[in-house]
């Protein structure tokens, strides 16, 4: 134990001692690993353990693409993969019943992803924090809908590398 401060002496309280632990649930299930396997695409529900859903989202106008943007963390052991879920004009089916289509038919960004390898501590006050950077996802060309949702899956191979994400914007567009 070390300390910059030469009137301070390290100490451990044995007496008054917490721990706080987390576990993030991370995973990448495949149907070749996992039995009940039940794929992001289907209208309700997956297999993957990490994800953010959005609500139904209704338009007052129909649109004809989307354009999602988020901030991310990510390591190279993790990824973000995004879907979505678009209600056409005249369907008249259950928004669950509707399947979740991948972004880029992978669900990838549009652009290179830029991972966060490593900590950087702040010239200004000493504290560490970890880069975010912008990933663009973007459907154009697709048939007038009326409402739609958004799925983040969350997948990677080691739990204490987790993606990292903030500040979603998903807007609709009459292109």
């Amino acid at each position: 134990m070390i300390t910059a401060n030469e009137h301070l002496s390290p100490v451990i309280d044995l007496a008054r001692t917490n721990l706080i632990a987390v576990s993030n649930r991370l995973d990448n299930p495949t149907s070749g690993n996992t039995t009940g396997f039940k794929d992001e695409t289907e209208g309700n529900g997956g297999s993957v353990s990490s994800k953010y859903v959005t609500k139904e989202i209704s338009l007052a106008n129909p649109a004809t693409a989307l354009d999602v943007r988020v901030s991310a963390n990510n390591h190279p052991t993790a990824s973000i993969k995004v879907l979505y879920k678009l209600r056409r004009v005249n369907d008249n089916r259950s928004f669950d019943e509707i399947p979740y289509e991948y972004f880029n038919s992978t669900g990838v960004a549009d652009d290179t992803i830029n991972y966060s390898e490593s900590r950087s501590q702040s010239p200004y006050n000493g504290d560490y924090y970890d880069s975010f950077y912008e990933q663009k996802f973007t459907a154009e060309g697709l048939d007038e809908f009326s409402s739609f949702a958004i799925k983040i899956v969350m997948v990677g191979t080691n739990p204490a590398f987790a993606p990292r994400i903030t500040d979603m914007r998903a807007l609709a567009l009459a292109v």
